[in-house]
């Protein structure tokens, strides 16, 4: 399996769409796809976003005792 299709699996986990799983990664694995990558994956054209369409919301996270990491979606 090359690193291009290596990703694409991951990109496809992340949709649930994939065959590799949580348990089968360890660590933290930064993913970049290409456009043609991302439309073989999705079957949509991949539109880069310039500008929000909505103001940004702020989100007010509670307090946690201890060094954790936050991914917010």
């Amino acid at each position: 399996m090359s690193t291009a299709e290596i990703f694409e699996e991951l990109y496809k986990m992340e949709f649930g769409w994939g065959t590799l799983s949580a348990e089968t990664i360890h660590g933290w694995v930064g993913l970049t796809i290409d456009a043609a990558a991302y439309k073989r994956i999705t079957g949509m054209d991949y539109q880069a976003v310039t500008e929000p369409k909505s103001d940004p919301v702020e989100v007010e996270l509670p307090k946690q005792e201890g060094t954790t990491s936050t991914y917010v979606r």
